[in-house]
């Protein structure tokens, strides 16, 4: 038991990232804070497509919006982990709507379905 607590713990801790995913964020982090250990919407989307997403100013800021519970105008790292996570989860549903809307009945996407 002890030790499926502290795996929830690290869990919690890092919203389910990786040390390789963590290190990752963190340095992009580190790459668009000013020093002030926090960051604003406008580098939130920045910092994003630096790491090769595509995205929108109006999605980044329904993320940032959707973790920032006090109503600031920054983030730092622990709930910018939050936003990624959920830029994660909304990636990860996206990619299986498509899935399912184009594959066929042996769970393969026919490539000129890709096409479209």
């Amino acid at each position: 038991l002890e030790r499926f607590v502290t795996l929830v713990q690290d869990f919690n801790r890092t919203d389910g990232f990786s040390r390789q995913d963590l290190g990752t964020i963190h340095d992009a982090f580190c790459l668009f804070d000013e020093g002030t250990g926090q960051i604003d919407v406008l580098q939130v989307a920045a910092m994003l497509r630096w790491m090769g997403y595509s995205i929108e100013h109006d999605r980044a800021d329904s993320y940032f919006q959707a973790v920032n519970y006090k109503g600031e105008s920054l983030l730092g790292f622990v709930p910018l982990l939050r936003l990624m996570r959920l830029h994660r989860e909304d990636n990860v549903r996206r990619i299986r709507d498509v899935f399912e809307q184009h594959c066929n009945d042996e769970l393969v996407i026919k490539q000129e379905r890709l096409k479209k």
